[in-house]
């Protein structure tokens, strides 16, 4: 049998050479068929059918096509195109067998070829059913048993039998990915649909969109980061496009899995910690840099989203009238609260403008401004304005201006102090309130309040 063990090794090393070459090539069809089988119908079916029987001497990717047969065809019809394209894959390797008998008579002896064949003959229905999952030892089985006098049934039967349990379970993968609106299955790196198109090593995340998700941040005001694979090389689990979203504790979508991932998740999480800071990028070779088996390059850019910040204007005068569409024209998010209900009249706004009719002082005692939100006190009265500056300067916010002169601020300072607000709570408070622009009107008002409010924004003192 020595002999025949040697061919047996001889053609798994040939096959492996054809594998080899056909990866360096780097034939698109045979990295990621996506592209081609995510138009469906029966083009995706025979090119599916093909590539599947083409598996039996070149490097095809047969789980990514047999979960493609299951996401376009659904599990009945996946099954029954991935078992007819691995069947093909096993007769093709059969008849070759078949063929090359009398080679492999002349090369191992009369001897070693009766003991293979009676080997065959009892234990190759078997061999044939265990080896179909598997690369290179399915391929030398077939072919090894065509040299043998097994019969052509029982080569059908036993290819039918190891072929059904991954052509079924890669068929319900890629039907149950259809079946999401933006959803991502991980099952030992084989391919999900995303919105219709095929890609590669999907990770688990529910059927959560990515968008709903950061449209539920910006909801909650938590900032998040929002990554895209910008640009793919080679064999890659996802293709540009692809999106993931980050936050502090969560993650939506997938860019590829493992440790790409990871390395993303991480590079996003650094974004988030980093104030000054906007985008990122990540740019690896998923072999060469993070060991992994794809082959591919990838290209992934990283930009937070931070939630817009909020301002409170307290006075729904002519000035706070001006401020509000300046303030979001600018990216804040605004409310706008006066006791006075014929000022605090939603339609004096836009739409996208939050208008409270409650007295200023208790809505500051009840609800509070979060510390890094920005805070304007304009009322149409100066002791309200006062008692506001009285509450909220202690709270030490990310801004607080008040409108009026610099002797009113002396005149507040002083009285507050005697009430017992701490002088350097005080001292924070912006008044005169925005840049000094010379501004009269309160459009020019609100134009130099809202410079103030971006170059704190943006880091300014």
């Amino acid at each position: 049998m020595g002999r025949y063990l040697i061919v047996a090794v001889a053609m798994m090393a040939t096959f492996l050479a054809l594998f080899g070459l056909a990866t360096w090539l780097d034939v698109p069809l045979l990295v990621d068929p996506s592209a081609q089988l995510a138009g469906g119908g029966w083009p995706a079916a025979a090119l599916g059918v093909g590539l599947l029987v083409a598996d039996v001497l070149l490097p095809v990717p047969s789980s990514l096509v047999m979960t493609a047969h299951g996401a376009l065809f659904g599990v009945a019809g996946g099954v029954a195109l991935s078992l007819f394209g691995s069947l093909g894959a096993a007769v093709v390797a059969f008849a070759l067998g078949r063929r090359g008998g009398p080679l492999l008579a002349r090369l191992v002896g009369p001897d070693d070829r009766a003991r293979g064949d009676a080997l065959l003959l009892r234990y190759g229905g078997l061999a044939i059913v265990a080896t179909r999952p598997l690369p290179l030892l399915a391929e030398t089985t077939a072919l090894l048993a065509g040299t043998s006098p097994m019969r052509w049934r029982t080569l059908i039967a036993a290819a039918l039998l190891g072929n059904l349990p991954p052509a079924l379970l890669y068929a319900i993968t890629g039907a149950t990915a259809a079946s999401l609106e933006d959803g991502f299955l991980m099952f030992g790196g084989v391919v999900a649909a995303d919105r219709g198109v095929l890609v590669g090593g999907a990770a688990g995340g529910g059927a959560v969109s990515v968008w709903t998700w950061l449209a539920a941040r910006e909801a909650a005001r938590e900032p998040a980061v929002l990554c895209v694979v910008t640009e793919v090389g080679g064999s890659t689990p996802r293709l540009a496009g692809a999106t993931m979203a980050v936050s502090a504790t969560e993650q939506v979508g997938t860019v590829g899995g493992g440790a790409l991932e990871l390395r993303v998740i991480a590079s996003a999480r650094a974004l988030l910690a980093a104030p000054g800071e906007r985008t990122a990028a990540v740019d690896v070779h998923l072999v060469h840099d993070l060991g992994m088996c794809c082959g591919g390059r990838m290209a992934v850019f990283l930009t937070k989203l931070d939630h817009a910040p909020r301002l409170w204007i307290y006075g729904a005068g002519h000035v706070g009238t001006a401020l509000a569409p300046a303030a979001r024209a600018a990216g804040f998010a605004v409310t706008v609260i006066d006791g006075r209900a014929e000022w605090a009249d939603a339609s004096r706004f836009a739409p996208d403008v939050e208008v409270i009719d409650a007295d200023p002082e208790d809505h500051v005692r009840s609800t509070p401004p979060p510390p890094e939100d920005y805070v304007v006190v304009m009322t149409h009265s100066h002791p309200l304005d006062e008692a506001l500056i009285g509450r909220l300067a202690p709270r030490r916010g990310r801004y607080l201006g008040l409108i009026g002169s610099r002797r009113k601020r002396a005149l507040f300072e002083r009285r507050l102090q005697d009430r017992g607000v701490a002088l350097d709570d005080l001292a924070r408070v912006r008044c005169p309130v925005g840049l000094p622009i010379e501004a009269e009107t309160p459009a020019e008002i609100a134009v130099s309040i809202v410079a103030e409010l971006i170059a704190v924004r943006r880091g300014q003192p």
